[in-house]
């Protein structure tokens, strides 16, 4: 039977052992959510004709990826591993609430976004928001079904921010 502690314990039980996977983890969990942040905006910087409805869309699944993650983490209270005790945190981070992860949330919905027009990038911001993910169970900041909760929420956004005001105008 699956035991998320015993996942848990798993995953953070690498911490600390090799400098290579610590550095790899910390860069993917803190500094990787910039980058991907950064090259969206610079999609529309590119061409701010072709890509202002992702960017807007983007924005819109970001913003409530945001707010309905500190809802449900408000609602829930769920400590962080590292809160709970027995899990070593190698990021500095307050100990509020953990489910859902806002950043799962806000990664996967920004991927799904870029995914509907653009493929190719959406491959690579859809590789970023699990890396991200990941690392972030990694080291201590989430559990994993902190991230699974997360992710589905994002991808629902996304998917809803998406295909809504085409259904709702297209009916008007």
């Amino acid at each position: 039977m699956f035991s998320e502690f015993w996942l848990m314990k798993n995953l953070n039980g690498w911490v600390f052992k090799y400098l290579w996977l610590d550095a790899s983890a910390i860069f993917f969990a803190h500094y990787l959510p910039f980058i991907l942040g950064g090259v969206f905006l610079l999609f529309l910087l590119k061409d701010f004709h072709k890509y202002w409805w992702p960017f807007l869309e983007g924005v819109v699944s970001l913003g409530l990826a945001w707010l309905l993650t500190g809802a449900i983490s408000f609602l829930t209270a769920r400590p962080r591993p590292f809160a709970a005790g027995d899990f070593q945190a190698i990021l500095p981070h307050a100990a509020n609430p953990a489910f859902p992860s806002t950043h799962a949330a806000v990664f996967f919905a920004l991927a799904v976004v870029v995914c509907f027009y653009n493929k190719k990038a959406g491959f690579w911001f859809v590789l970023g928001a699990v890396l991200i993910s990941a690392a972030r169970v990694f080291c201590g900041l989430h559990w994993p079904s902190d991230v699974l909760a997360g992710m589905s929420l994002g991808i629902l956004i996304a998917l809803a921010v998406h295909f809504l005001p085409r259904k709702i105008f297209r009916s008007i």
